[in-house]
Protein backbone atom coordinates (compact mmCIF):
# COMPACT_ATOMS: atom_id res chain seq x y z
CA UNK A 1 0.00 0.00 0.00
CA UNK A 2 1.32 3.34 -0.82
CA UNK A 3 2.07 6.09 1.44
CA UNK A 4 -0.49 8.43 0.28
CA UNK A 5 -3.46 5.56 0.45
CA UNK A 6 -2.09 5.11 3.94
CA UNK A 7 -2.36 8.34 5.08
CA UNK A 8 -6.41 8.90 3.51
CA UNK A 9 -7.37 5.48 5.25
CA UNK A 10 -5.69 6.89 8.72
CA UNK A 11 -7.65 9.90 8.46
CA UNK A 12 -10.83 8.53 7.11
CA UNK A 13 -10.71 5.74 9.76
CA UNK A 14 -13.87 5.72 12.37
CA UNK A 15 -10.94 3.50 14.75
CA UNK A 16 -7.71 4.79 14.06
CA UNK A 17 -6.27 2.35 16.87
CA UNK A 18 -7.59 -0.31 15.29
CA UNK A 19 -6.69 1.03 11.53
CA UNK A 20 -3.11 1.33 12.51
CA UNK A 21 -2.74 -2.54 14.05
CA UNK A 22 -4.16 -4.06 10.77
CA UNK A 23 -1.84 -1.68 8.11
CA UNK A 24 1.00 -1.52 10.59
CA UNK A 25 3.37 -3.29 8.24
CA UNK A 26 3.48 -3.91 3.98
CA UNK A 27 5.74 -6.21 2.44
CA UNK A 28 7.72 -6.66 -0.97
CA UNK A 29 9.97 -8.46 -2.85
CA UNK A 30 13.53 -7.95 -4.52
CA UNK A 31 14.42 -10.80 -6.25
CA UNK A 32 14.24 -14.05 -4.10
CA UNK A 33 14.52 -11.66 -0.73
CA UNK A 34 11.12 -10.96 0.81
CA UNK A 35 10.80 -7.30 2.53
CA UNK A 36 9.02 -6.14 5.41
CA UNK A 37 8.57 -2.69 6.42
CA UNK A 38 6.56 -0.19 8.78
CA UNK A 39 4.20 1.94 7.27
CA UNK A 40 4.28 3.41 10.66
CA UNK A 41 7.57 5.69 12.25
CA UNK A 42 8.26 4.21 16.04
CA UNK A 43 8.56 6.74 18.99
CA UNK A 44 11.75 8.35 17.39
CA UNK A 45 9.86 9.31 13.98
CA UNK A 46 11.97 6.33 12.11
CA UNK A 47 10.81 3.81 9.84
CA UNK A 48 12.13 0.09 9.80
CA UNK A 49 12.68 -2.73 7.02
CA UNK A 50 13.80 -6.28 7.64
CA UNK A 51 14.48 -8.55 4.02
CA UNK A 52 14.73 -12.60 4.38
CA UNK A 53 15.83 -15.07 2.53
CA UNK A 54 15.22 -18.29 2.96
CA UNK A 55 13.00 -17.29 5.72
CA UNK A 56 12.26 -19.53 8.15
CA UNK A 57 14.94 -22.06 7.54
CA UNK A 58 18.54 -22.91 9.04
CA UNK A 59 20.20 -20.73 6.31
CA UNK A 60 17.92 -17.81 6.77
CA UNK A 61 19.82 -14.47 6.17
CA UNK A 62 18.67 -11.25 7.68
CA UNK A 63 18.87 -8.26 6.72
CA UNK A 64 18.01 -4.86 8.70
CA UNK A 65 18.01 -0.77 7.50
CA UNK A 66 16.07 2.18 8.90
CA UNK A 67 15.08 5.22 7.26
CA UNK A 68 12.75 8.60 7.56
CA UNK A 69 10.17 7.01 5.53
CA UNK A 70 8.69 3.73 4.58
CA UNK A 71 10.32 3.89 0.89
CA UNK A 72 13.41 5.20 2.52
CA UNK A 73 13.84 2.02 4.54
CA UNK A 74 13.36 0.00 2.09
CA UNK A 75 15.67 1.64 -0.64
CA UNK A 76 17.73 1.23 2.43
CA UNK A 77 17.48 -2.55 2.81
CA UNK A 78 17.86 -3.33 -1.24
CA UNK A 79 20.82 -1.33 -1.40
CA UNK A 80 22.32 -2.94 1.96
CA UNK A 81 21.16 -6.46 -0.10
CA UNK A 82 23.70 -5.35 -3.28
CA UNK A 83 26.57 -3.64 -0.84
CA UNK A 84 26.63 -6.63 0.94
CA UNK A 85 28.40 -9.46 -1.45
CA UNK A 86 30.89 -7.23 -3.11
CA UNK A 87 33.96 -9.73 -4.62
CA UNK A 88 36.61 -9.54 -2.65
CA UNK A 89 39.79 -9.09 -5.10
CA UNK A 90 41.39 -11.89 -3.09
CA UNK A 91 38.87 -14.27 -4.39
CA UNK A 92 39.49 -13.37 -8.45
CA UNK A 93 42.42 -16.26 -8.92
CA UNK A 94 40.81 -18.17 -11.65
CA UNK A 95 41.52 -17.78 -15.02
CA UNK A 96 38.27 -18.11 -17.01
CA UNK A 97 34.40 -17.30 -15.79
CA UNK A 98 31.24 -17.12 -17.51
CA UNK A 99 27.76 -16.02 -17.32
CA UNK A 100 25.64 -19.08 -16.96
CA UNK A 101 22.17 -18.05 -17.24
CA UNK A 102 19.13 -20.51 -16.26
CA UNK A 103 16.23 -22.30 -17.61
CA UNK A 104 13.94 -19.47 -16.94
CA UNK A 105 15.88 -16.97 -18.53
CA UNK A 106 15.32 -18.91 -21.58
CA UNK A 107 11.99 -19.32 -21.63
CA UNK A 108 10.93 -16.01 -20.22
CA UNK A 109 13.56 -13.31 -21.46
CA UNK A 110 14.79 -15.27 -24.68
CA UNK A 111 11.80 -16.42 -26.37
CA UNK A 112 10.55 -13.02 -26.75
CA UNK A 113 13.49 -11.06 -27.63
CA UNK A 114 15.77 -14.03 -29.33
CA UNK A 115 19.61 -14.86 -28.38
CA UNK A 116 21.56 -12.23 -29.51
CA UNK A 117 23.49 -10.46 -26.91
CA UNK A 118 24.74 -9.01 -23.12
CA UNK A 119 26.61 -6.46 -21.46
CA UNK A 120 27.05 -5.55 -17.68
CA UNK A 121 26.52 -1.98 -16.70
CA UNK A 122 27.14 -0.83 -12.92
CA UNK A 123 25.17 1.99 -11.30
CA UNK A 124 26.41 2.49 -7.81
CA UNK A 125 25.84 -0.08 -5.73
CA UNK A 126 23.51 -2.18 -8.31
CA UNK A 127 24.60 -3.83 -11.44
CA UNK A 128 22.33 -4.54 -14.49
CA UNK A 129 22.05 -6.63 -17.19
CA UNK A 130 21.85 -5.30 -20.39
CA UNK A 131 19.92 -7.77 -23.28
CA UNK A 132 20.34 -6.11 -27.13
CA UNK A 133 16.70 -6.35 -28.27
CA UNK A 134 16.23 -7.80 -31.38
CA UNK A 135 15.71 -4.47 -33.64
CA UNK A 136 18.78 -3.06 -32.20
CA UNK A 137 20.52 -5.87 -33.45
CA UNK A 138 19.27 -6.65 -36.79
CA UNK A 139 20.05 -2.60 -37.38
CA UNK A 140 23.99 -3.09 -36.52
CA UNK A 141 24.51 -6.45 -36.83
CA UNK A 142 27.94 -7.65 -35.46
CA UNK A 143 28.83 -4.07 -34.83
CA UNK A 144 27.09 -4.41 -31.45
CA UNK A 145 29.86 -6.83 -30.50
CA UNK A 146 32.93 -6.00 -28.82
CA UNK A 147 35.43 -4.88 -25.83
CA UNK A 148 34.66 -1.61 -24.54
CA UNK A 149 32.14 -0.86 -21.91
CA UNK A 150 29.12 -0.07 -23.93
CA UNK A 151 29.72 -3.02 -26.47
CA UNK A 152 27.83 -6.23 -25.92
CA UNK A 153 29.17 -9.93 -25.34
CA UNK A 154 27.79 -12.42 -27.84
CA UNK A 155 25.63 -15.46 -26.24
CA UNK A 156 26.12 -19.13 -26.82
CA UNK A 157 24.31 -22.45 -26.01
CA UNK A 158 25.76 -24.49 -23.25
CA UNK A 159 25.00 -28.15 -21.98
CA UNK A 160 21.00 -28.71 -23.05
CA UNK A 161 19.55 -28.58 -18.87
CA UNK A 162 18.31 -31.37 -17.77
CA UNK A 163 17.66 -30.63 -14.41
CA UNK A 164 13.81 -29.48 -15.07
CA UNK A 165 10.71 -30.17 -12.87
CA UNK A 166 8.18 -29.73 -15.67
CA UNK A 167 8.16 -32.66 -17.33
CA UNK A 168 9.37 -31.12 -20.61
CA UNK A 169 12.62 -32.48 -20.86
CA UNK A 170 16.09 -30.69 -21.83
CA UNK A 171 15.86 -27.34 -22.20
CA UNK A 172 18.68 -25.41 -24.11
CA UNK A 173 20.39 -22.75 -21.35
CA UNK A 174 23.08 -19.81 -22.54
CA UNK A 175 26.11 -18.09 -21.56
CA UNK A 176 28.30 -15.16 -22.10
CA UNK A 177 31.81 -14.31 -21.42
CA UNK A 178 33.00 -12.50 -18.43
CA UNK A 179 36.39 -11.61 -17.32
CA UNK A 180 38.19 -11.23 -13.79
CA UNK A 181 38.44 -7.17 -14.47
CA UNK A 182 34.63 -6.81 -14.85
CA UNK A 183 33.74 -9.56 -11.68
CA UNK A 184 36.34 -7.30 -9.40
CA UNK A 185 35.30 -3.73 -11.01
CA UNK A 186 31.49 -4.64 -10.62
CA UNK A 187 31.58 -5.90 -7.36
CA UNK A 188 29.90 -9.29 -8.37
CA UNK A 189 30.88 -12.82 -6.37
CA UNK A 190 32.76 -15.23 -7.81
CA UNK A 191 30.11 -18.25 -8.57
CA UNK A 192 27.51 -16.17 -6.90
CA UNK A 193 23.59 -16.28 -8.26
CA UNK A 194 21.92 -13.91 -9.05
CA UNK A 195 18.33 -13.40 -9.76
CA UNK A 196 17.31 -10.76 -12.37
CA UNK A 197 14.46 -8.36 -11.68
CA UNK A 198 12.73 -6.62 -15.18
CA UNK A 199 13.81 -2.68 -15.18
CA UNK A 200 12.17 -2.51 -18.67
CA UNK A 201 13.87 -1.37 -21.36
CA UNK A 202 16.61 1.83 -22.14
CA UNK A 203 16.98 3.99 -24.96
CA UNK A 204 17.60 1.85 -27.12
CA UNK A 205 15.14 -1.30 -27.12
CA UNK A 206 17.33 -3.09 -24.55
CA UNK A 207 16.07 -4.72 -22.07
CA UNK A 208 16.70 -4.26 -18.43
CA UNK A 209 17.70 -6.69 -15.62
CA UNK A 210 19.09 -5.67 -11.96
CA UNK A 211 21.01 -8.56 -10.39
CA UNK A 212 20.02 -9.28 -7.02
CA UNK A 213 22.46 -11.62 -5.06
CA UNK A 214 20.85 -14.78 -3.61
CA UNK A 215 23.79 -16.96 -2.65
CA UNK A 216 26.96 -18.77 -3.73
CA UNK A 217 26.66 -22.04 -6.04
CA UNK A 218 28.50 -25.12 -4.46
CA UNK A 219 29.52 -26.19 -8.04
CA UNK A 220 27.69 -28.08 -10.91
CA UNK A 221 26.22 -30.31 -8.56
CA UNK A 222 24.39 -27.85 -6.91
CA UNK A 223 20.52 -28.34 -7.92
CA UNK A 224 19.09 -24.79 -6.12
CA UNK A 225 16.59 -22.99 -8.72
CA UNK A 226 15.22 -19.79 -8.11
CA UNK A 227 12.48 -20.55 -10.36
CA UNK A 228 12.88 -17.08 -12.00
CA UNK A 229 14.77 -15.30 -14.67
CA UNK A 230 18.73 -15.90 -12.80
CA UNK A 231 22.19 -16.38 -13.95
CA UNK A 232 25.44 -17.56 -12.00
CA UNK A 233 28.91 -16.06 -12.52
CA UNK A 234 30.94 -19.38 -12.86
CA UNK A 235 34.41 -19.10 -12.24
CA UNK A 236 37.24 -21.75 -12.96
Amino acid sequence: MRYEEIMKGLLEADDVGSYIEQNRYGDTTFGTWKIKFNNFPNGKGVYGANAFLNMGTPKEQKVTAEGDSAEAAVLAVKSKIEFMNKANAAALKFSEAQLCFNVEFTRDVLANVGVTGVRLQGHGDAVFLLVAGQEYFENNGNDIFGRGPQSFTKMFPRMPNRNVDDGGGAAQVYGASITGNQIKALGLQPNGRYSLDSEGEDDIGSLKFRLVFDSVTQGPQDKVRLHRPGLTIAVF
